[in-house]
């Protein structure tokens, strides 16, 4: 199996870390292959602009329209191309982060932005010309397992934390995209 597993988190020693670590270990021992985003130690540029797409700084960006039309070109920025090629290669993601003020880190989220863009993640017809919906996506057949870990919700009630967890691993992120989503990890420190 090859396994595409990404990480936002700062710092290498942290309860994340460990857990990316022997998560790894424990798949390569097991004889599949693990690839790895570590978007922290990439230095990954979260932002959407003009380069993102070779759009025209001169001209005004609409955002999905010049991503749609660089995926289609076969223009997009070198990063995210070699990301989407890692999407593309796995057959199981593993979506590792901690829980920042009920959500990913901007650092992840501006992952999504940029690399599941229309065209490449959504807004695609089929070969009959009809859009592409729910169930059919972009990663139908994969899947997908979402690690967070939470500090800071000690505070928060039962419920509370019920709903970010629910909230979390429930995304339209991953369901859009047909993903089938195995069992949830969470680990409060």
């Amino acid at each position: 199996m090859n396994v595409f597993w990404i990480t936002a988190h700062p710092e290498p020693r942290s309860l994340n870390g460990f857990l990316k670590r022997e998560g790894q270990k424990a798949l390569r021992s097991k004889g599949h292959r693990v690839v790895e985003s570590d978007l922290y130690a990439m230095g990954w540029n979260p932002v959407v602009d003009a380069a993102s797409y070779g759009h025209d700084p001169a001209e005004r960006l609409h955002v999905s329209t010049a991503a749609k039309s660089a995926h289609a070109k076969g223009t997009v920025s070198a990063d995210i191309r070699a990301e989407q090629e890692k999407l593309n290669a796995a057959d199981t993601i593993v979506l590792q982060f901690p829980m920042w003020w009920f959500g990913m880190p901007a650092l992840l989220k501006g992952w999504f932005d940029r690399v599941w863009h229309q065209g490449y993640a959504y807004g695609k017809r089929g070969p009959d010309g009809e859009w592409i919906g729910y169930g059919d996506g972009f990663l139908a057949g994969k899947r997908a397992m979402v690690v967070v870990t939470m500090g800071a919700l000690r505070t928060c009630s039962a419920s509370e934390e019920s709903t970010v967890r629910s909230k979390t691993c429930s995304s339209r992120s991953t369901t859009e995209c047909s993903f089938m989503l195995v069992p949830k990890f969470f680990h409060r420190c």
